[in-house]
Formats: structure tokens, C-alpha cells, sequence
């Protein structure tokens, strides 16, 4: 079977393959991988006495093939330490499995072998990728992950994009919340790119830019986060991401976060709101729930110490003087409930809150404000990926001594548009088995 330490997408690869094999010695071999896989020009990286060349040939029933030169001695039943230079596809095939044909001059073939086990890829971990799932709106981008490469100066992060989101990215709008400094932001037509100046280590990084969401859901809609050496050369990345449903009723956009102090296990007053463009209708919106990010704690002691700014928005009524439309049994999050019989007028609203800054703040400093789709029965939003999440618009935290932000201070984050608008033959026998590392 195969084995492999680092397995990532898009990235060169080197295969190891072990090779033994009965009376009859190849002087060639074809070697069959996976639908996706494709052989670098010189494919050979470690080959021995044994294998001389490896040369990318023909495809065989679509899968990638390459020669490979034999110089077996009389007594080889062997081959040990070989290794091939590949790039990985995007994704795992759905068939996984290696092939090897031995062959010999004016003979023919004269055997094959298999590893039907192949090898998996190995996605980046725990990266998200979030926006607000609303039309025509400039909003940030937060992007999280984690990853064990370390990546030099010079190195690249790269988010591939839809080609109908747009982006005004340079090094004064990136939030590098715990991203190491940008020395550049590139916009391309399906990508972005940013070009570090510091040195990224292995571990858990976030940061945010500001993206234009286009008037309707794309009909590609998918993301993927690629590190890059300095070379260009993927050295971790996921592939693939699913994006947010455009949400053309939700003619909305963030206000700023802002916050009254930024010390260390002090408390802060978080001033977090949106702006409603038009009016939304009745059965729209349920619940708004306001997710902190980790280490952080809100430190509301009664339901009605939460201020809503503006009295029109339709809060869920209150009960002999208790403010049933706010929910704070969780110590990260808070759940702002709406009346769903009533619309949402055109306005600006906030909602104040106090929170008691970590001594330690988060790699992910995110903060999330979600709106939910009404929900019956126990089906509560209480994640900003719920499956009653309608919209998530992210604000990038602020970190320790960060100058308080107030509404007169605060400059805006978003702007809303004016368009809003193996066997073998009896001859010999092949055992192959491959290992696959990364380079």
C-alpha cells in the first residue's frame, strides 16, 4: 500500500515505488497513475543503477503514463529506493490505484503489478473561508487556516476566487490579524495574492481582505487557499471550498466593529450593527447571532443590559419585563432574536454588548455576525454554519492596545453599491509498493 508524511493538492510530489519481479528482467517500464496525477519532464529523481531515465509517455485509458529505462544486473529481483517526480490534481482520484508493466526490447511485455490502494491527499486543515452571502456589497473576506509548512519572506498566499467576486486588495485594506506582514496584494481576474515579508511557521493564521459579492450566486462557486514558495510551488493547500448562496433579498451590510477598551483581561463594550438597504419582508429573518472569537467572553450579566440602538428593529417581545430576545446562556456567543412576522425597515442598527478582552488573543480574531432564517422547533442557529444560516458578515478583531473605536472615529469597513442593485503473467511477478513524500 501507499504511505506518504505530506500529500498535498497541486503540489510535486516524489513516489516511491519498490519493484520485485521472477526470471525475466524488463528492460523497460510503463508506469499507469492516477487520473489527475501527471509526470514532471524529468520524472526521475532517485533511480539507482537500475533505472536510468523517466521520460512522461502517452496516456493509457486517460491516465498518465511514464517510461522508465532499465539497466537490471543477472542476479536483480528487485528494485529499491526508486522515486518519481509527480504534481497531485486538486483531489483525490476516485480511482487510487498505481500500475507497472514490464516489457522487453523486440519482446514485448512480458508482466504487471499493482498497488490498488494508491494514496489519499491530504487537504489543508481547518481552513474557512467566509463573507457575507449578500448581493452587490463590498464586505471582508476572513480567511482562516492551519498548516505545518514554514514559509519564507517571499513566499505566497493564494485565494482562487470566482471571477465575479471583486477586490480593491493592497497592503493598507489586509487585515493580517495573525497573518506575518504583506509586503503586496495582487488582484487577478480568478485570484488573489498575497506576498508575505515575514516569515510564516507552522501553525494557526487568519486574516481578512475586502471583497465586491456579485449580484447573484456564481455558477461556479468554489474556493481554494494555496501557500506557494517563493519558487511558485504549492506547499500546502485546500482545494475546492464551497462558497455562500447569494442571498438577493438581503439588501444589507455590516457597520464597524467597535470596541471601548483593547487591554488584556479588561472589560470592553462591543459595538457591533448593519445597515438595511431595503425593507425585509416578514418570514425572512429570524435569529441574529453574534459569535465571538475564541478566548473571548461576553460579560452580560441580565438579558436587558444588551442595548439594541434603533427601536426598529423587530425584537421578539418582551414577557412581564424579562427580554425574551435575547439569549446569553452561552459565554461565546449571543443570540439576538427577531419577531418573524414583522419586516425589517430600512436603517441603521446596532447592538451593544459587554465582553471581557482574553489575555491571550486568538490566531482566528474573527468576529461573526450571522442572520438566520426562522426556524420551528428545536433547530436553533447557534453556528454561523448552520444550516439556518442565511448570511455571515466577518469583522476582523482588534488586537491588545489598539486605540478604542468609536462611531465617530470608526471608518466604514463595507460599502453598499448604488446598483445594491498485482499479478503477473507466468513469466514474472511484480510486488510494487509506493510511498509518497513532498518536496
Amino acid at each position: 500500500g501507499g504511505t506518504a508524511e505530506r500529500r498535498p493538492p497541486m503540489a510535486p510530489v516524489e513516489v516511491s515505488i519498490q519493484l520485485s519481479f521472477g526470471m525475466v528482467k524488463p528492460t523497460s517500464l510503463t508506469v499507469v497513475a492516477p487520473v489527475g496525477v501527471f509526470f514532471t519532464k524529468d520524472c526521475l529523481v532517485v533511480g539507482g543503477a537500475a533505472i536510468t531515465s523517466c521520460v512522461p509517455g502517452a496516456l493509457f485509458a486517460g491516465r498518465p503514463t511514464a517510461r522508465l529505462a532499465c539497466n537490471l544486473g543477472p542476479s536483480a529481483t528487485s528494485i529499491q529506493g526508486l522515486k518519481l517526480r509527480v504534481n497531485t490534481p486538486a483531489q483525490t482520484p476516485s480511482v487510487r490505484s498505481w500500475l507497472v508493466e514490464g516489457l522487453v526490447e523486440n519482446a514485448g511485455a512480458v508482466g504487471w503489478g499493482e498497488d490498488s490502494i494508491g494514496f489519499d491527499l491530504q487537504q489543508m486543515r481547518d481552513v474557512s473561508i467566509t463573507y457575507a452571502g449578500v448581493p452587490d456589497v463590498e464586505t471582508q473576506l476572513a480567511v482562516g487556516f492551519r498548516t505545518s509548512e514554514k514559509m519564507d519572506p517571499g513566499s505566497q498566499v493564494e485565494i482562487s476566487k470566482p471571477e465575479a467576486f471583486q477586490s480593491r486588495c493592497n497592503v493598507a485594506t489586509v487585515s493580517t490579524i495573525s497573518l506575518p506582514p504583506v509586503l503586496n496584494c495582487d488582484v487577478h481576474k480568478t485570484k488573489i495574492v498575497l506576498t508575505l515579508s515575514g516569515t510564516l511557521q507552522g501553525g494557526e493564521y487568519a486574516f481578512a481582505i475586502i471583497v465586491k459579492t456579485p449580484s447573484k450566486t456564481p455558477a461556479l462557486n468554489e474556493w481554494s487557499l494555496l501557500l506557494k514558495s517563493q519558487m511558485g510551488f504549492v506547499q500546502d493547500a485546500a482545494m475546492s471550498i464551497p462558497g455562500k448562496t447569494i442571498h438577493p433579498e438581503l439588501k444589507m451590510v455590516s457597520t464597524p466593529l467597535r470596541w471601548t477598551s483593547s487591554d488584556a483581561g479588561q472589560a470592553s463594550t462591543i459595538t457591533m450593527g448593519f445597515v438595511v438597504a431595503e425593507k425585509i419582508l416578514p418570514n425572512k429573518l429570524g435569529d441574529l447571532l453574534i459569535t465571538l472569537p475564541e478566548n473571548f467572553a461576553h460579560a452580560i450579566e441580565q438579558e436587558c443590559s444588551v442595548e439594541s440602538i434603533n427601536g426598529a428593529l423587530p425584537l421578539l417581545a418582551s414577557v412581564d419585563g424579562a427580554c425574551k430576545w435575547v439569549d446569553i446562556q452561552l459565554a461565546d456567543r449571543v443570540v439576538i432574536r427577531l419577531d418573524p412576522n414583522q419586516e425589517v425597515p430600512p436603517g441603521t442598527y446596532e447592538l451593544r454588548f459587554p465582553v471581557t478582552v482574553p489575555e491571550q488573543m486568538p490566531a482566528y480574531n474573527v468576529w461573526l455576525l450571522t442572520f438566520c432564517q426562522p426556524v420551528t422547533g428545536t433547530g436553533a442557529c447557534l453556528q454561523a454554519h448552520s444550516p439556518n444560516a442565511l448570511a455571515t458578515f466577518p469583522s476582523a478583531g482588534f488586537s491588545f492596545g489598539n486605540t478604542p473605536a468609536t462611531a465617530t472615529a470608526a471608518l466604514p469597513a463595507v460599502a453598499i453599491r448604488s446598483s445594491f442593485s498485482a499479478s503477473f503473467w507466468a513469466f514474472c511477478t511484480f510486488a510494487v509498493f509506493l510511498q509518497c513524500s513532498h518536496r
